[in-house]
């Protein structure tokens, strides 16, 4: 106890004096870097005036290789009284480099044409972490036994098959509308910049090639089970799991939360009716701006319904569009790929009363 209190007391004396010494501006710099041709910014935010007019690009070797002014003072911004971005587009020698500007540094941060390689597809690691029914990172399975259907036009307890898609966040619930948007945007991405995407993992989202692009396969990942959560014209779900799923940290293959039907026997899929949702303390009591819309039936009565077929006919033009990228390079492989699944709402040669048990 007597050598634990001086160290505790100089910790405390450090921080204090860290504390009164301490920084008032940061350089905001690409920590992945720039590339040669591109646009390069820096951002310096100060919480006091600050004394200097001109910043400096800074080599690996220490040298002063690029000097221009901060330009003008954007103002307030957050905690910040000062704010400016300093450019050095006109820099284009690829290296490792700081920016200094008075006595504040930024991180170091390369040029190069290679900066942005390998990124994209870095990005869907998230989206295979996150996966439901065959998970890869964890090489296991978990939540295939969803959903039983609330709300639905079926006796409560039906049980429909919603297994898939992705875990919402942190928690384990499930929503249409977000897996919507992640499913456009991963399909818009190969869409718009095909050249950035590889091919290094399976569609099950373990190791190895199967000649898709790996955002492809994410695409079709999400849309089976957009498609799954509107099985027919005339239903759609919207949301799988509700906050009984907040029952403390665990890996979604050691999910045994009791949603009434058994310990992680399957969770409750809700059905869109336009009204308030949620079963006793779960049951919805959040409203839309006008008062007149809970939010746990904001997506249906927005859709209601009247845009359905629009919605099935994008997901359809998204998931062709992938694959007729694909045919430029492999045409047959893009048959192949169009005969795994009619995407009209249930794989080929399935009834879709046989969804229903």
């Amino acid at each position: 106890m007597k050598v634990i209190a001086p160290i505790i007391a100089l910790l405390l004396l450090c921080t204090q004096l860290r504390a009164a010494t301490g920084e008032t501006a940061w350089i905001r710099v690409n920590q992945l870097g720039y590339t040669p041709r591109g646009a390069k910014v820096a951002v310096l935010a100060s919480k006091q005036q600050i004394g200097f007019n001109d910043f400096e690009l800074i080599d690996a070797k220490g040298r002063v290789v690029f000097r221009r002014s901060i330009g003008i003072n954007l103002g307030k911004y957050g905690p910040f009284i000062n704010c400016y971005r300093l450019n050095f587009s006109a820099y284009r020698v690829p290296g490792s480099y700081r920016v200094k500007a008075g006595e504040f540094e930024s991180p170091l941060f390369k040029i190069a044409d290679t900066v942005y390689n390998g990124k994209a597809d870095f990005c869907l690691r998230y989206m295979r972490q996150q996966r439901s029914g065959f998970n890869p990172f964890l090489k296991d399975s978990c939540h295939t036994k969803d959903g039983y259907i609330i709300y639905g036009p079926v006796p409560e307890l039906t049980h429909i098959d919603v297994s898939g898609g992705w875990h919402d966040a942190t928690d384990y619930l499930q929503y249409t509308a977000t897996s919507a948007n992640a499913t456009y945007h991963l399909l818009a991405a190969y869409r718009d910049f095909p050249h950035v995407f590889g091919d290094n993992y399976q569609a099950n989202g373990l190791d190895g090639s199967n000649r898709v692009p790996d955002v492809v396969d994410e695409g079709r990942w999400g849309l089976t089970w957009l498609l799954k959560m509107n099985p027919r014209p005339d239903w759609m779900f919207n949301q799988l799991a509700d906050d009984r799923d907040h029952a403390g940290m665990r890996l979604p293959n050691k999910d045994s939360v009791d949603y009434g039907y058994g310990k992680g026997n399957g969770r409750p899929v809700y059905f869109i009716t336009g009204e308030p949702q949620g079963l006793g303390l779960y049951k919805n009591r959040g409203w839309y701006k006008n008062q007149k819309m809970p939010w746990s039936s904001i997506e249906g009565a927005t859709i209601n319904f009247a845009y359905e077929s629009d919605i099935r006919s994008d997901c359809r033009t998204r998931h062709d569009m992938g694959v007729a990228g694909l045919n430029a390079g492999n045409p047959s492989h893009g048959q192949t790929l169009l005969a795994e699944h009619d995407f009209g709402g249930q794989p080929s040669g399935r009834d879709e009363t046989t969804s229903l048990r």
